[in-house]
């Protein structure tokens, strides 16, 4: 399915939340749009150092690993969809982004939920909550199923 508009399925750690991978799937057929999962992620600068450039391949390699059965669960459901893994700091990796110029329809948060949970204390000290409002867009995080049940097993083919 050929799309101008895509929806940003984004992560920042390497637990990749497969209710978030459905939810974007679903809303990608409901709309029309394509697919971009973006794996941030974060290598932590000790002493000053900047990651070298096999580090920097490794995560990335080690990220392609990991979005890999997702962005195939979403392609078998026939949608378009690529997937970006950046390292570095994630509120920099996502603004560089965002300055690349894509019509973004929605971005679906595959993080920690608590970040984006109104009720609780505000987070502003997460690079998510410093940069939400530059997306343009609605930013929704999907419920499911918690860490531990994850762990065990939960199928990632997306639903419609």
């Amino acid at each position: 399915m050929a799309s101008e508009r895509c929806i940003l399925t984004l992560f920042d750690n390497p637990d990749i939340r497969p209710e978030a991978v459905r939810y974007a799937c679903g809303l990608a057929k409901r709309v029309n749009a394509s697919i971009i999962m973006f794996l941030v992620l974060i290598f932590s600068e000790q002493s000053g150092q900047k990651p070298d450039d096999i580090r920097v391949q490794e995560l990335r390699t080690l990220g392609e690993g990991l979005l890999s059965p997702f962005l195939e669960a979403a392609k078998r459901e026939g949608i378009e969809v690529r997937g970006e893994v950046r390292v570095g700091e994630p509120a920099s990796e996502m603004l560089k982004f965002l300055a690349e110029d894509h019509v973004l329809h929605s971005v679906v948060w595959g993080g920690d939920n608590s970040v984006l949970d109104t009720k609780r204390l505000r987070h502003e000290d997460h690079w998510l909550d410093r940069i939400k409002d530059k997306f343009g867009c609605p930013l929704v995080s999907p419920k499911g199923p918690d860490a531990q049940e994850r762990k065990e097993g939960i199928s990632i083919e997306p639903i419609a």
